[in-house]
């Protein structure tokens, strides 16, 4: 079972490559998330690797986003969903 420290690196490397892939095909966060039928903010959180609910301190706590809206967003994006979810595949180069 992976560890906190590898979880949370993970879940920054799914946003960094979801936000990277949605700029390369020029679509906004809106447009990206009404493509794949998400919520916007989901779709914020997810980039930014943080979870929806404040703590009691005001900070969010690391994102775990659910796979059904990965793979949504994976559609919209026109990528296979390994690429978003597995930490072994680097975000450059980007695929086509």
């Amino acid at each position: 079972m992976p560890n906190s420290q590898d979880f949370t690196e993970v879940v920054s490397t799914l946003g960094e490559k979801i936000q990277v892939m949605r700029e390369k095909r020029g679509f906004s966060q809106t447009e990206l998330a009404n493509r794949a039928e998400v919520q916007r903010k989901s779709l914020q959180n997810i980039e930014y690797a943080r979870g929806s609910m404040k703590r009691a301190d005001g900070t969010y706590g690391i994102g775990n986003p659910k796979l059904d809206t990965v793979h949504a967003l994976a559609r919209a994006l026109n990528v296979d969903l390994a690429y978003l979810v597995d930490p072994a595949v680097p975000v450059y180069p980007l695929p086509e």
